[in-house]
């Protein structure tokens, strides 16, 4: 099909410009040991029949994987895959199970808060381009749950009035934003922009009524346009105008 070889041509030709040697890709021999490598890491690699493709890889400590290729046209056609990896010898290149190559990219070289995707022969992709099969490792924004713990310089405290615990999870996979204020499920769109900023679009929520909605509709009000943000640790802020306006803290989901 159009999609599957386009990825082969793609990666085909810039196969070429490699030296023809077989050489090792040596990105860091302790980088399964030493480095944070777990995470989601996303990129648009070139297309030879496309403008692009967009590829957000998910890789976990348990050795599994989720990776997702979404084809940059009029159709936008989007494959995914999910299973096991395996790390080379040296501990720097990770093979998927359950993907062919001619269908999407099943080779990774991880390096420092990246990985670069490998030919089908496990080389290091060469030429002008190279640089465009780089996937950068998404903030540590995303894919956590963050509880909402203090609004406009207020503690709050879940309690038993409120239907669900107000809280915050930002989805790679699709940039979509999801969480509760408390009593609406709340969801839309969001882009992180240069300089720890990020902007929610398209938010919407449902229309459940509950007895004290003062704290949601404050939330919500927060979560419109675009937020400078701050990580420390376990603690995600959100800043306008340098005033800190909401404080969330992330919880650890078994």
């Amino acid at each position: 099909m159009r999609t599957k070889a386009g990825f082969i041509v793609a990666v085909s030709l810039l196969a070429v410009v490699s030296c023809k040697t077989p050489q090792a890709v040596v990105m860091g021999d302790t980088s399964r040991n030493a480095l944070d490598w777990a995470g989601t890491y996303t990129g648009v690699v070139p297309c030879a029949s496309c403008p692009g493709i967009k590829t957000v890889l998910q890789l976990n400590y348990d050795q599994t994987y989720r990776i997702e290729t979404t084809y940059i046209d009029e159709d936008g056609a989007t494959f995914s895959h999910d299973g096991k990896f395996e790390w080379n010898d040296l501990g720097n290149i990770i093979t998927m199970d359950g993907i062919k190559n001619s269908e999407a990219p099943n080779m990774f070289a991880v390096g420092e808060n990246h990985v670069a995707q490998l030919d089908p022969h496990g080389m290091r992709i060469a030429g002008v381009l190279a640089g465009n099969y780089i996937l950068q490792k998404n903030s540590d924004l995303v894919e956590k749950y963050w509880k909402l713990v203090e609004l406009n310089g207020e503690a709050l405290d879940f309690s038993q009035k409120w239907h669900r615990e107000p809280h915050i999870i930002f989805r790679s996979f699709d940039d979509r934003v999801n969480g509760s204020g408390g009593c609406n499920s709340f969801f839309g769109s969001y882009k992180i922009e240069d300089g720890q900023r990020v902007t929610f679009f398209a938010l919407g929520a449902t229309k459940m009524a509950c007895d004290d909605m003062s704290a949601e509709d404050a939330m919500f009000i927060v979560l419109e346009g675009t937020l400078d943000f701050e990580i420390e640790g376990e603690q995600l802020s959100f800043y306008k105008d340098g005033k800190r306006l909401a404080r969330f803290e992330l919880v650890w989901l078994k």
